[in-house]
């Protein structure tokens, strides 16, 4: 396995040592205590598969939307799910190529993203983005890789998925192996001026 490159980009200090580290456990650090939040704070796992993600954020006071495209991930998910933490939890079968996304406070794809049709990209992009709230958090990995890649799947270039963060504040984007972590925060809108 090819170690990620000390040379990338890593704003928000979370690279510690040459071990990669999985998508969610570099988001954890830069998580809200949702605990102490103001207001329930959403987080939406999107393409869930075992769960672990969701519990997660439930343990630290999160509401979770976990969307899944398939029954038996449903399942697995939902039984996942300790009993006092179950009024906090929805789990959806949804389409990607028809996401319709509440209002959040965080969007975490994981690898997702990086796993869908290269058809898909774009459409999941662009409702991703205005779903997640001003000062909310998207994460997720992004496959990177030139765009002749003969296969489907939707591979980028580092500059490409700069260019989809425009709105974002770029906390964390790490190179390991092929795919490209990302930790990001929505800017704040800005008040039109007259």
């Amino acid at each position: 396995m090819r170690r990620h490159d000390p040379s990338v980009l890593d704003p928000g200090g979370a690279v510690g040592d040459d071990r990669p580290a999985s998508i969610f456990s570099d988001l954890l650090p830069f998580l809200p205590n949702a605990k102490a939040a103001e207001r329930p704070l959403l987080a939406v796992d999107l393409g869930c598969r075992s769960g672990h993600e969701t519990v997660e954020l439930l343990r630290r006071g999160w509401t979770v939307l976990a969307v899944t495209e398939s029954r038996s991930a449903k399942r697995r998910v939902e039984a996942s799910v300790p009993r006092a933490l179950s009024g906090r939890v929805t789990v959806v079968i949804g389409d990607f190529e028809a996401l319709l996304l509440p209002p959040s406070d965080l969007i975490y794809t994981g690898t997702s993203l990086s796993l869908r049709p290269r058809a898909q990209l774009g459409p999941a992009w662009s409702r991703i983005v205005p779903a997640i709230r001003s000062g909310g958090w998207f994460a997720g990995q992004f496959l990177i890789g030139p765009p002749e890649r003969a296969d489907e799947l939707a591979y980028v270039t580092r500059r490409q998925v700069v260019a989809l963060l425009s709105g974002f504040r770029i906390e964390l984007l790490r190179e390991v192996d092929d795919r490209l972590h990302v930790v990001a925060r929505r800017r704040p809108a800005r008040a039109n001026s007259p």
